[in-house]
């Protein structure tokens, strides 16, 4: 098994879309573990149970935050969250704040789930304004993703 990927990768999120554990396997076999193809689940119909989604939360302008709030309440379950920005730190504009890593099994959830982190998470600024980047444009994405998806 050779494949490599990178350091943003979460071996979770890939057995949630494949259903193995592909870093798992490749530090066992780095260790000297045995795995057999027999091992390896048998293919599903359609083969991707799901699409990996990262959501980005990009500062839209420069400032300090004041307040990081509901990261820490979305699911761990559903949600792998990276928060890089602290508060009091001075953001310049399109700093990468926040990656939030989910599956979804169709543009339409997908875009459900961009929507609830939208409405259950924000960074503010000392004015008390949002500072990151929201996307909202959720008929650009149903209407180009059409076959992207397993169930499409």
């Amino acid at each position: 098994m050779a494949q490599r990927m990178n350091a943003d990768c979460s071996g979770r999120a890939i057995k949630k879309a494949i259903g193995i554990n592909t870093i798992e396997w490749m530090l066992d076999i780095a260790l000297g573990r045995d795995h057999t193809a027999d091992m390896i689940p048998e293919p599903s119909e359609p083969q991707y149970k799901s699409a990996q989604c990262v959501y980005y939360h990009f500062a839209d302008r420069d400032g300090r935050i004041a307040s990081i709030q509901g990261y820490d309440k979305l699911d761990p379950e559903r949600f792998l969250v990276s928060v890089v920005a602290h508060e009091g730190d001075v953001i310049p504009r399109y700093r990468m704040m926040v990656r939030i890593v989910f599956n979804a099994s169709s543009p339409r959830e997908m875009c459900e789930m961009v929507q609830y982190i939208n409405d259950n998470v924000c960074i503010l600024d000392e004015n008390n304004e949002n500072m990151y980047i929201r996307f909202t444009d959720f008929d650009a994405v149903k209407g180009r993703l059409g076959g992207l998806f397993c169930q499409e």
